[in-house]
């Protein structure tokens, strides 16, 4: 649910604090003060992006309205339990006559309007409870968007809740919102932007030298590569993200100005277009190894259910040249791993990363799961770290048809296939993982979630990695945990069987039979 979330990068410092600042009278940009509406408004707030790309990220649930709506509901269940009885009846009747084994039906859509219609009159008579929701990318959700509308409206009509949802400017989204308050992002973030370019350059002792020149051209050249950069931007912060990371790469092999000023000239202004180029320049003998941490990383997204593919993980994939059969998958071994090997391989693997893939992934430091031990105390973000593509938009470059028949992503190796190392990798971080903490259960129901999806197109393949995930639990069980009894509940189900509800929704296990 937090996914898209967790991918969100701190903020640059100095920027996007307009938005939480009082309009300026004379304010030429014409948009809505968003300050005074989070203060006292009311409804719904529209941030309009006309850089926005679809995305195809995340589940098939959590690419449709259901799934926003179900999700939406869980927050408000969260603050006040007690809503549950009276906004999903049916759902609560079930749990009561279920046994602690079996899940109940998720809501329908009949139901989640049902809820909706009774939170108005709840929120209606209650004037302790406050909501603000922010949806990003409305329009990217499946299905007709008009549903996706009628929910946002719906849930903004609600007495005390706030929305801010934004979207592209498609025609239903502007039928839509236009008379509600809004802002369109690109007209604003350009003393943002100029911030960043001026931050980032000058912060590199290289680039400096040339601002401060005694040449009076080279200083003029110096400045001028940092205002084009703002100016061919036109708005949209990724390109100038990789607009400024070729001028840096520039300066380590310290070009001259000229020469800096050539590498910007050569950038196409469309994000497509330089995802292509910017592949053509990765040197000729890391290609293989690029194509194959790209269709990594493309794959596990394509998944159902996919995770975060953990650095450390990816990094053991890596020792195994991306052959998943020659994977060492062993509790013992992963234990064997002390933290500062473990920080060591993330280390690696970031700068292989960097070498190799131009900065189309990158290494995310949040934890999204505890790989390093440190349960109970500060964790190591680089040892919990994961890897992911630098923008959504990098995923649908790749989903387009033919983009993989690229001589720079072709993949040659007869023995690579992507399909099961999503499988693999989760079996490998549950090896490093081996608390048997909530999180730790979560690990296990991912890679259900992957040999599951094999299941349908490689039933051998699928069932191996069941009962390797059997093997390992055992020998987590039986080796890391010999002189700690009680780790494992009490409970745990001997694993005879590891079966998929039909519609590969949700993976159970059951206990063997005799």
């Amino acid at each position: 649910m937090d996914d898209r979330l967790n991918l969100v990068h701190e903020a640059h410092a100095q920027t996007m604090r307009w938005a939480l600042e009082p309009v300026e009278a004379d304010d030429e940009v014409g948009w809505d003060d968003l300050n005074a509406w989070l203060c006292s408004g009311s409804g719904l707030y529209w941030p309009k992006d006309l850089v926005f790309a679809a995305s195809a990220l995340g589940t098939d649930e959590q690419k449709s309205h259901e799934g926003l709506s179900r999700a939406i509901l869980f927050r408000i269940f969260v603050s006040d339990k007690t809503l549950i009885k009276q906004l999903l009846p049916n759902m609560w009747k079930e749990v009561m006559i279920l046994d602690q084994s079996q899940q109940p039906e998720l809501p329908s859509l009949s139901e989640i309007r049902h809820a909706l219609r009774e939170l108005r009159e709840v929120m209606a008579a209650r004037r302790t409870a406050f909501f603000c929701f922010v949806i990003d990318g409305l329009d990217e959700y499946s299905g007709d968007p008009e549903n996706g509308i009628a929910f946002v409206n719906d849930l903004a009509a609600c007495a005390n809740i706030k929305v801010i949802v934004s979207s592209r400017p498609i025609p239903a989204c502007v039928a839509a919102f236009s008379s509600r308050p809004r802002l369109q992002l690109q007209d604003l973030t350009h003393g943002d932007i100029t911030a960043y370019v001026e931050d980032t350059l000058s912060s590199n002792e290289y680039f400096e030298s040339l601002l401060q020149s005694d040449h009076v051209s080279t200083q003029t050249a110096a400045k001028a590569i940092t205002s084009e950069i703002v100016t061919k931007a036109s708005g949209v912060f990724l390109w100038v993200i990789l607009a400024c990371r070729s001028i840096l790469t520039g300066c380590a092999a310290f070009d001259h100005a000229a020469e800096l000023q050539a590498r910007l000239d050569v950038l196409p202004p469309e994000l497509e277009d330089l995802f292509q180029h910017m592949l053509g320049k990765i040197a000729p003998q890391y290609q293989p190894q690029a194509a194959k941490l790209l269709r990594i990383l493309y794959q596990n997204i394509i998944t159902p259910g996919h995770t975060p593919v953990y650095t450390l993980s990816l990094a053991m994939l890596d020792d195994a040249n991306f052959n998943h059969e020659d994977m060492d998958i062993r509790p013992l071994k992963a234990k064997q791993l002390d933290l500062a090997q473990r920080r060591t391989k993330c280390l690696v693997m970031e700068g292989r990363l960097r070498s190799r893939c131009c900065g189309l992934l990158e290494v995310i430091l949040k934890s999204a799961g505890c790989l390093c031990g440190f349960h109970d105390e500060k964790h190591d973000l680089f040892v919990d770290s994961h890897v992911a593509f630098i923008h959504r938009t990098v995923f649908e470059f790749l989903s387009q048809p033919g983009i993989w028949d690229l001589s720079c992503l072709r993949i040659q190796d007869p023995d690579f296939d992507a399909i099961p190392i999503p499988a693999a990798t989760h079996l490998q971080t549950i090896c490093f993982a081996s608390r048997w903490r909530d999180e730790d259960f979560d690990f296990c129901s991912q890679l259900l979630f992957c040999a599951a999806e094999l299941d349908k197109t490689l039933p051998s393949l699928g069932r191996d990695f069941i009962l390797r995930l059997h093997e390992t639990i055992r020998a987590i069980a039986s080796n890391s945990y010999e002189s700690r009894p009680g780790t494992l509940p009490s409970d745990f189900p001997e694993m005879g069987r590891w079966l998929s509800l039909s519609g590969g929704r949700r993976p159970v296990l059951l206990p063997r039979h005799s």
